[in-house]
């Protein structure tokens, strides 16, 4: 696997709609030919990540959300973290969305709403989506279904780098 040799970090704290919101942003190059744009999102009612990869930088973003309990609100203010973080488009933008490795009553219909909301927000910049399960792409990416992308890409944060690896298996499909 590619290694990932992060040189630009930045770090902001917004407030979305009444809801405090941090964004680690991470930034570096890399040196695949990758044509059009691939996103991926990895969900979370707290924590979430994103990962861009476009013709020439891979962008992270670590996020963290004061969960609102309102759950319209809640997604209102995911959409907009979403467009606030991914602000540009390439021509043939392909959207990975990490999909539910189980299922797990707690907290899965918050998950589902997240999901939904990345969807609706791809679906309205003229993304192609899929939602993939975990394995499957840590399958793609890595070889093995088991590997955490957090232990192949130490020092990226956990929800970024599963983000990743989402990206890498859309250029990998």
């Amino acid at each position: 696997m590619d290694e990932i040799e992060v040189w630009d970090v930045d770090f902001e704290e917004i407030e979305i709609d009444g809801v405090e919101v941090s964004i680690e942003t991470r930034k570096s190059e890399h040196n695949r030919k990758v044509k059009g744009m691939y996103v991926g999102i990895d969900p979370g009612t707290k924590n979430l990540g994103m990962a861009v990869i476009d013709s020439k930088e891979i962008y992270l973003f670590q996020i963290k959300i004061d969960r609102p309990k309102d759950s319209i609100k809640r997604m209102k203010v995911i959409r907009k973290v979403f467009a606030r973080c991914v602000n540009w488009y390439e021509y043939n933008t392909m959207l990975v969305i990490e999909g539910s490795a189980y299922s797990r009553a707690f907290r899965e219909a918050e998950l589902s709403e997240v999901r939904a909301t990345a969807v609706w927000w791809g679906l309205g910049n003229g993304f192609d989506i899929y939602m993939v399960k975990p394995n499957s792409v840590r399958k793609v990416v890595f070889g093995n279904g088991k590997t955490k992308p957090q232990d192949v890409w130490e020092g990226i944060p956990p929800d970024a780098a599963n983000a990743l690896a989402c990206a890498w298996w859309g250029i990998k499909k």
